[in-house]
C-alpha cells in the first residue's frame, strides 16, 4: 500500500491543480511548470499536510490543503548563501 500511495496521490493532485485553479494559475499553468526546488516544496508541504486529509477521504479540506501547498511552492524561492570574501575564505 505505501508504494502504491504516492502514485494515487500524485493522480489526486493532478486531477485537483487541472480542474480549475484560479488563484494558482496567475503564477504557473501546472505542476509541470515547477522548477525541481519548488517541486520538492509542494511533496514536502503534501506530505506533512494534505496526505492525512487524502487517506481519511476529507476530499473538500485536502482540495483547499493540496492547492495552498501548491501556491507555496510557486511562491518559494531558492535561497543562495553568500559568502563575504574578507579574509579569502571563498577563494576558488
Amino acid at each position: 500500500m505505501r508504494t502504491r500511495f504516492p502514485l494515487v496521490a500524485g493522480l489526486f493532485v493532478g486531477i485537483l491543480l487541472a480542474a480549475g485553479t484560479t488563484a494558482s494559475i496567475a503564477y504557473a499553468a501546472s505542476y509541470n511548470d515547477l522548477n525541481y526546488y519548488q517541486k520538492q516544496q509542494f511533496w514536502m508541504c503534501w506530505d506533512a499536510k494534505c496526505s492525512a486529509l487524502l487517506a481519511a477521504q476529507q476530499y473538500g479540506e485536502y482540495r483547499a490543503c493540496s492547492l495552498a501547498c501548491f501556491d507555496a511552492a510557486v511562491a518559494a524561492s531558492v535561497s543562495v548563501a553568500t559568502c563575504s570574501d574578507t579574509d579569502g575564505a571563498c577563494a576558488a
